[in-house]
């Protein structure tokens, strides 16, 4: 009876924990063709009865309601968001076939919110995949090895395109009823899908309307000539895979349904269908002429109307018309000068209303539409990509439209604090990886401030040396996709640059891709990472920022010789930068190249990340035709779960059943948490990228303005002379100093004894869109005199100390204090000061650390890491020695020798009567093979969890590595233990400082604990072990123990991210722990007076 009870108990468990509606999916069926044509199946049809893309703008009424209103504001725009009714079924033939049909009883449906993914209320799943089709079973994946490349992409098992599978495919079924409003008879109704994923049908009034795929640009269906008076129904049925997801393989959640706005618009039978705007600026910047093309609808019916082009903003502070025209044809073309336009830039925001009127013959207003218009030109001159004449660093961030509680239904309010987060830490570009994003967005991105790429739905990642490639079946889907962008979004003065899509391969649909994009907007850039022959601008990702650095990255002839790669991946791998290289100075150094360099993607900032950004930046900053590049990326995106109770962030694997692939905490590259709280990463990027900054020279301060449009008065600069932590003066300079000007200016005298520090911060003087007056945009901290640490001061006692010779430890009691250390292992077990245990446990020598996300990417496979990881606990021997007794000191000695490659060392134990323990670590690590294998050197150990409060003088306040420190400033902090702690989506080594010269470890109570180095040392102090945080994959997994942990390191290697996966993971060589011999000295004590 146990192995049947085992059985049915197992059982009960599988149905508990994995839906039911997966279980009859668990045997695989591979899609592939079926008896009855699909149109979602057939990458030949991808719109049927779909209007053609337009820009984004909507009609109004009259000329007042177009300069005032917004698109929701329309009277002539109607928002069907809101519930709808919906049913989900698990496969296509499980949808309810007639349930468009107006008789359909659906009263008993429950209803579900748009928009929404309809997989964050309960309806299947979401799939996290970053490289393959979201229905691949567990098998042969299609990303990169660990150490190394595969020889190609391979199909994924279950793929075969175009065709998705047949077991498991939702599909929603959506209903409503909408009435029209009275004052809109006479016109033409069109309904709006914002964005559907991924392929869809509509009925209205039980007549099928049309089909479309492009999940992230909008689906407009006229349907006037289906409306009836009165109550009207629409009936929606979404494909979650369609052909069309093919080309949907981006690095994100999978997830389906009507995401984005539905709108039902009316226009006028004579009405404004489509318009393209263009600014040419003089060569003096002076002037511009305002080309504008306009495509009227109707026009036949409305003998004697004109059109007219009114602006608005800043020298017209009334609404001005420019120019008019009879429409004597279907499109109408303007060329208007205007004199002394205020330009736009990333800097210098600043936006008109442009607004296209339609009058009849009598002059009486039949129509309008209204759009932000922004004077500035782009090219490529000289190698260099410039705006409005003038060369531009991208300081850009890669961004999803994407939140931990409603996935790609992103609001407006949600995308308004992504815009603030990003221009108040000096980040001005975004790119939208890897679609076209919501159209509110570039909107913001215009009255901000932020340069855009635009970047189209296209990614194949997976399959992309065969999709789209050169395949005719799949080139209509790829143009389409490129010119509903282009289309929807070439009137938005922040985009400069077009993409066409993200790792999709190689071939021609990518040429007539740019073609087409060409054809209708010959004013942007377009870029192609995988085809830099076709590409206005050497776009490569993760490239490598210096040949200095060629070691961090694996040999590439010997893995073409070990796997035989195909074409594809022999290009890709060999020539990340094409003709610059594999290192992005090499483009660089050749002032010949015509192109700039602008990386799409790097510093790959997956966790405890986001090392080495200083280094590329000085590599932007040094070669002009090198313009900055991407993050990768902006949020985390891990969702929002809630199990028994317990809210967590989840990824990939929280979901999915067993048999279905997923790629784990992939997804969670932010430089912010999911909930946009800032990681510490961000506070480095704001400082790498700020546009002031300062260098010593001598008696003087260099002061330079990297701004192209911003003169140093529009801020206030302070400075603050610091002595041993305490400010002891403070003043400011004024300056009036032009864009990429520099200038000189004195140092404040400062005084001759103990550490001095001069912080400088600019401030906002005036309030901007982003940021309150204050607000700090760039800080700088030089260090004018420096003082190595003193130890701790002597406090004068009376009684001397005693050793108490136990079995198993050596008990050193003084005034006030007892300290033992283990006859067994020679380690610091026990501190107690005044009664209060401080030290609860073995002060361990420490080589390893609960590993990064970037660690993991590599360590496992760089020989001899693993066995650092409990290096002393299998150490070779040991040898405790009592080498100096007397009251006024007692000196003890441990020696041992490791196996973990043979390391020796020495740990010594100076005892003084007043409670001062000086600690000396050394370690002999020359026999260690490479810099690759140790993550740390220093001790570890337990502390009195009653201790949480942090006290310390060093860098931060906020966590910071050897090779992410630059924005951390010198100085006194305190912090409880809660706000000192980084708890990442994936729990990993985390809270390191830096450059510490004390630290005190206090609580409610008298007493605590004061750690004291010299020179300097690298603390961090965790609510945790380290094993602890090691073994836990999410942050609700971390143990309540009551264990904390006090790291006290001299050196700790650096996090790294130039990738995310492979060898190059690693920190650069400057921040890795060589072979070699150490020594670390700092003393414990009680806290001194401060």
């Amino acid at each position: 009876m146990k192995p049947i009870k085992t059985i049915l108990l197992a059982f009960l468990v599988l149905l508990i924990t994995v839906p039911s509606m997966y279980l009859a999916g668990i045997e695989w069926r591979a899609p592939g063709p079926a008896d009855t044509h699909h149109d979602w199946e057939d990458a030949g049809v991808f719109r049927i009865n779909k209007e053609p893309a337009r820009a984004s703008a909507v009609p109004y009424p009259d000329l007042p309601s177009a300069l005032a209103g917004t698109a929701a504001a329309s009277p002539l725009v109607r928002s069907l968001n809101g519930p709808w009714r919906f049913f989900w079924a698990r496969r296509p033939d499980q949808r309810p076939a007639d349930f468009f049909r107006t008789d359909f009883d659906a009263g008993h449906w429950p209803t579900i919110p748009v928009p929404s993914n309809w997989e964050l209320h309960g309806y299947g799943i979401p799939i996290y995949a970053n490289t393959h089709v979201p229905w691949a079973r567990v098998g042969r994946m299609a990303s990169a090895t660990i150490h190394g490349y595969p020889p190609q992409m391979a199909l994924f098992s279950g793929t075969n395109p175009p065709y998705v599978r047949k077991d498991y495919n939702p599909v929603g079924s959506y209903r409503r009823t909408f009435e029209l409003p009275a004052t809109w008879d006479g016109r033409e109704i069109y309904l709006q899908f914002g964005g559907v994923k991924s392929a869809f049908y509509v009925w209205i009034n039980g007549t099928r309307v049309g089909y479309s795929q492009d999940s992230f640009t909008p689906a407009e269906f006229n349907i006037t000539n289906y409306l009836k008076p009165g109550t009207n129904l629409v009936a929606v049925e979404v494909y979650r895979w369609s052909d069309g997801a093919y080309l949907e393989l981006q690095d994100m959640w999978r997830l389906s349904g009507i995401f984005r706005d539905v709108n039902l618009i009316a226009r006028a039978p004579t009405h404004i269908r489509d318009f393209y705007l263009t600014t040419e600026l003089a060569p003096d910047y002076k002037s511009a002429t305002l080309n504008l093309d306009a495509w009227i609808a109707g026009y036949e019916s409305l003998p004697g109307a004109s059109l007219a082009l009114v602006i608005q903003g800043h020298q017209y502070a009334s609404p001005t018309e420019l120019a008019a025209t009879v429409i004597n044809g279907g499109k109408v073309s303007f060329a208007v000068p205007v004199d002394r336009p205020q330009l736009w830039s990333d800097e210098t925001p600043n936006l008109y209303t442009l607004a296209l009127l339609i009058r009849d013959a009598e002059g009486r207003h039949v129509g309008a539409v209204a759009q932000q218009l922004g004077f500035r030109d782009v090219e490529i001159a000289g190698g260099q990509l410039l705006v409005n004449g003038k060369p531009v660093y991208l300081k850009g961030v890669n961004r999803h439209d994407m939140h931990p509680d409603v996935g790609q239904a992103i609001t407006r309010e949600q995308m308004q604090q992504d815009i603030r987060l990003m221009k108040r830490h000096n980040i001005n570009a975004v790119r939208t990886s890897h679609y076209p994003n919501h159209p509110y967005w570039y909107q913001l991105c215009n009255q901000y401030g932020l340069y855009v790429i635009d970047e189209a739905n296209l990614e194949t990642h997976g399959l992309r040396e065969s999709i789209p490639a050169s395949d005719p079946d799949w080139t209509a889907a790829a143009v389409d996709r490129m010119t509903n962008m282009v289309l929807r979004d070439r009137n938005h003065p922040a985009i400069i640059i077009w993409s066409l899509g993200n790792e999709a391969g190689r071939g021609d649909n990518f040429v007539k891709m740019k073609a087409a994009a060409v054809a209708l907007d010959a004013t942007r850039p377009v870029i192609s990472e995988q085809m830099p022959e076709i590409s206005d601008i050497v776009a490569p990702m993760y490239a490598t920022y210096s040949a200095k650095d060629a070691a961090t990255l694996p040999d590439h002839a010997a893995i073409e010789r070990t796997f035989g790669m195909t074409p594809f991946w022999k290009y890709l791998i060999k020539a990340e930068s094409t003709d610059a290289g594999r290192y992005i100075d090499h483009w660089g150094e050749h002032p010949a190249n015509d192109k700039p360099l602008i990386l799409v993607e790097y510093a790959h900032a997956m966790g405890n990340s986001s090392g080495g950004l200083k280094e590329y930046w000085e590599v932007f900053k040094r070669y002009p035709n090198i313009q900055g590049g991407f993050i990768w990326d902006w949020a985390d995106q891990a969702l929002r779960k809630t199990e028994a109770g317990v809210t967590f962030w989840a990824y990939g694997g929280d979901y999915e059943p067993p048999w279905m692939a997923h790629d784990g905490i992939f997804n969670n590259n932010g430089l912010v948490f999911p909930d946009r709280t800032p990681q510490p990463a961000l506070h480095e990027v704001k400082k790498i990228q700020q546009w002031v900054n300062f260098q010593r020279r001598g008696q003087q301060l260099q002061v330079v303005n990297e701004y192209f449009y911003t003169d140093l008065s529009e801020f206030d600069i302070r400075w603050q002379l610091l002595q041993d932590g305490r400010t002891v003066d403070a003043g400011q300079w004024a300056l009036a100093l032009p864009p990429q000007q520099q200038t000189a200016v004195d140092l404040p005298e400062w005084p001759q004894s103990g550490e001095v520090l001069l912080n400088i911060e600019v401030a906002l003087k005036t309030p901007r869109l982003w940021a309150e007056a204050g607000h700090r945009v760039a800080s700088e901290q030089l260090l004018l005199r420096e003082q190595p640490p003193l130890p701790p001061v002597q406090r004068q006692v009376v009684n001397g100390l005693s050793v108490e010779q136990r079995t198993d430890a050596l008990l050193v009691r003084g005034e006030g204090f007892v300290l033992g250390v283990s006859k067994d292992n020679g380690l610091i077990n026990h501190y107690q000061i005044a009664g209060v245990d401080s030290l609860i446990g073995e002060l361990t020598p420490n080589f390893w650390r609960a590993p990064t996300d970037n660690d993991d990417a590599f360590a496992a496979h760089v020989e001899g890491a693993s066995g650092w990881r409990d290096a002393y606990a299998n150490r070779l021997t040991t040898d405790v020695e009592l080498v100096e007794n007397t009251d006024r000191r007692v000196r003890i000695v441990t020696r041992f020798r490791l196996a973990q490659r043979r390391a020796s060392g020495e740990l010594s134990y100076t005892i003084y009567p007043d409670a001062r323990v000086q600690v000396d670590f050394a370690i002999d690590l020359s026999g260690a093979e490479s810099d690759r294998e140790i993550f740390r050197i220093g001790l570890q150990g337990p502390i009195n969890p009653t201790l949480d409060r942090i006290t310390w003088y060093g860098r931060g306040p906020f966590e910071n590595y050897q090779d992410r420190n630059q924005a951390a400033k010198l100085g006194t902090y305190q912090l409880a233990l809660d706000d000192f702690f980084v708890l990442y989506v994936k729990p990993q080594e985390s809270s390191n400082r830096t450059d510490t010269r004390w630290l005190v470890l206090s609580g409610r109570e008298p007493g605590g604990l004061q750690v004291t180095a010299a020179p300097q040392f690298d603390f961090s102090v965790w609510p945790y072990s380290q094993a602890a945080i090691e073994a836990a994959t999410h942050s609700h997994k971390l143990p309540e123990t009551g264990i904390h942990t006090l790291n006290i390191d001299l050196v700790q290697q650096g996090v790294g991210g130039d990738t995310g996966w492979g060898m190059d993971s690693q920190a650069l060589p400057d921040y890795r722990i060589r072979p070699g011999q150490y020594q670390l000295t700092f003393w414990l004590s009680p806290p001194a007076p401060r």
